[in-house]
Order: C-alpha cells, then sequence, then structure tokens
C-alpha cells in the first residue's frame, strides 16, 4: 500500500508469506496494545489456512491471479 496506494493488488494477509506477514508493522495506540493477542492470534490462523508450511499457498495465488485476469478480460469485452 506504502508504494502503489489504491493501486496496489491485495487479497488479504491469507494469501501472503508468513515470512513478509511477521515482518509487519503493528500499530503503536491503545487499541492495537488492548488487542494485540486477538490480533497476533488471527494473523497466525490466517496465514496457516494453506498450512503450517503453506504447502499450497503458490498454487491458490495462481489461481486467483488467472480468475482475476479472466475477470478483467471479459469486462473489457463488455466495454466495447
Amino acid at each position: 500500500m506504502r508504494e502503489k496506494g489504491g493501486d496496489a493488488q491485495s487479497f488479504d494477509y491469507i494469501m501472503t508469506e508468513q515470512a513478509e506477514v511477521m515482518g509487519y508493522h503493528i500499530a503503536d495506540n491503545k487499541l492495537t496494545k488492548y488487542y494485540l493477542t486477538e490480533l497476533l492470534t488471527d494473523i497466525m490462523y490466517e496465514t496457516s489456512f494453506f498450512g503450517f508450511k503453506q504447502e499450497h499457498l503458490q498454487a491458490e495465488i495462481k489461481q486467483l491471479q488467472q480468475a482475476y485476469s479472466k475477470l478483467k478480460r471479459r469486462s473489457t469485452k463488455e466495454r466495447r
């Protein structure tokens, strides 16, 4: 988001490598501090959706990207 702003393509952190997610900065505010355990639990749960080692993550990302491209092509054809 910092680099691409609103043009950033994101599918939630469920589709992100665990190593990258673990490097994210967490806001230092009262709300985050109060719910820190819940936040970290949610992050770990979501990033393990494709297995602890994320064995199938890359295949799922590829499938999602293909579906997105197909939808984008269809949308372009409909505009013509």
